[in-house]
């Protein structure tokens, strides 16, 4: 499932849920890609079975995503990979394998990030994660 190309922004009018599981009725989903910038103050889940989930764009870059009250990004299935910066108004949780390719703000919601699976950070140069009230965490790029 596409949503919009390079220049079609998304922007969410309300609490969003995208499953292409069918509530889990068809467990192998089917891979959802973000082609453009994804904003709006509501919160977004995400459900893609043992497809994957692709941001082409900025996450929350004109107006960070979630409205502050639980997780701003729930991913419950589907590989994510963030091609661009992610800013939201409270944490992330997944369960699924997660990567960063870029820059990564969490604002004082009132839920905690949690990552229950692989996480990558992969940035040419290095990438920034800046959470509130905690030390900035930046990690120097790495080849391998």
């Amino acid at each position: 499932m596409s949503l919009g190309d390079g220049d079609t922004a998304i922007t969410l009018a309300g609490a969003t849920k995208v499953d292409t599981t069918n509530a889990n009725a068809i467990p192998a989903g089917a891979g959802i890609t973000f082609g453009g910038t994804v904003d709006g103050a509501f919160n977004l889940t995400l459900a893609a079975g043992t497809g994957t989930i692709t941001f082409n764009a900025a996450v929350g870059s004109a107006n960070v995503i979630g409205d502050g009250t639980g997780a701003a990004l729930t991913i419950t299935s589907g590989a994510t990979t963030f091609n661009s910066t992610l800013a939201t108004a409270s944490g992330i949780s997944s369960a699924a394998d997660v990567t960063f390719k870029d820059d990564v703000t969490l604002a004082a919601g009132n839920t905690a990030t949690t990552l229950n699976a692989n996480t990558t950070f992969n940035k040419a140069g290095g990438l920034t994660f800046t959470a509130p009230e905690t030390p900035r965490l930046a990690m120097p790029a790495r080849t391998r």
